[in-house]
């Protein structure tokens, strides 16, 4: 998660600039917001998966 928060940050410091990584709507752009939110989304998942698991058994 802590990736997750690292890889927002630096792209937050970059995300006012118009043709940073190709423009708003290029697909470079979008791929590299979508690796951000997937490294809190999938951690976010694992852990509640984790306390699934620990209340079933």
């Amino acid at each position: 998660m802590i990736f997750g928060v690292l890889s927002g940050a630096i792209i937050g410091l970059f995300f006012h600039k118009d043709q940073w990584a190709g423009g708003y709507n290029s697909f470079h752009r979008r791929m590299i917001r979508l690796g951000h939110i997937s490294f809190i989304g999938l951690e976010f998942m694992n852990l509640m998966l984790g306390f699934t698991l620990g209340f079933l058994y």
